[in-house]
């Protein structure tokens, strides 16, 4: 049976007790991937695209000595490639240097990747994280909070201005310290995050080394989304189409501000056909 690594138990005690008590007291089988509570045994490896995949081999994140806080742990979406954890963990102690603890890491993927229930078309393959600016609460926050906790936007209401509040020296040197990070391949944010800091750092001389990571997507004003490069252990992981070389401070921002783009809404919830068929690969997952 898979044993948890020393320290993640009790992170992950909560949320594994509420995945298994139902068909135990059932006496059913357990539940078949991408449903299991639990990571498939052996090496990780990312398989698949970020948006149809799985994941063998996976970790879960805990606290431990990082100063890092797991939002809504009874999910069980705390789980990655090892490197996204190994990033995570850095990415918060890093930020904890410079005085802005702590890190509030969001949904990451299922123990075996694959689709989630709600929220995200992507998360599938163990790459992908959201990192939440600020919540409602104090600093560090109690577990009923983390429970459900609630997330401040950086957006202002107009839509159009950032929120000095929430986008602050912490939330600035968040984006830039994850983007300079070579095993992330992009982050997700809101389009007026995106300019402000365009505004503001774009004429640097090295600039293009991380704002260019920052892409504009609809939403992410609460919240960034983090992608990993494939991981050289996965050669079955899909490599997405490389980020246009440059800040991106430029007429592909602009479009963001379009009556065209601010007027349609980008597709929400699962499609027509849910979960959508995983690669070949991931087919075994539901058998070991």
């Amino acid at each position: 049976m898979f044993q948890f690594p020393v320290g993640h138990a009790r992170v992950v005690g909560l949320a594994l007790s509420l995945g298994l008590a139902s068909w135990v007291a059932k006496g059913a089988e357990p539940p078949q991937w991408p449903d299991a509570p639990f990571p498939t045994t052996g090496p990780a490896h990312a398989i698949g695209a970020t948006n149809l995949g799985c994941l063998t081999g996976g970790m879960a994140l805990a606290p431990d000595s990082a100063p890092l806080e797991i939002l809504r742990p009874q999910r069980n979406r705390f789980w990655g490639h090892p490197i996204l954890v190994a990033t995570l963990r850095d990415l918060a102690r890093s930020l904890d240097a410079m005085g802005h603890a702590p890190l509030l890491v969001a949904d990451m993927g299922l123990p075996r990747g694959g689709p989630l229930p709600s929220g995200h078309r992507s998360h599938m393959n163990g790459l992908d994280a959201d990192i939440w600016f600020r919540g409602d609460g104090p600093a560090h926050h109690d577990a009923t909070w983390l429970a459900t906790p609630s997330a401040l936007s950086a957006v202002a209401p107009n839509g159009l201005e950032i929120n000095p509040a929430v986008f602050d020296a912490g939330t600035r040197a968040l984006l830039e310290t994850a983007a300079r990070d070579t095993r992330v391949d992009r982050i997700f944010v809101n389009p007026v995050l995106k300019r402000a800091l365009c505004q503001e750092r774009g004429g640097e001389p090295e600039a293009a080394v991380w704002l260019g990571k920052l892409r504009p997507w609809w939403g992410h004003d609460r919240h960034a989304h983090l992608r990993l490069t494939c991981p050289g252990d996965s050669p079955d992981c899909q490599v997405q189409d490389p980020i246009p070389p440059g800040t991106g401070c430029d007429a592909s921002l602009d479009w963001w501000f379009t009556e065209d783009a601010r007027a349609p809404k980008p597709p929400s919830g699962p499609p027509s056909v849910w979960p959508p068929q995983p690669p070949l690969a991931c087919s075994r997952l539901s058998t070991e």
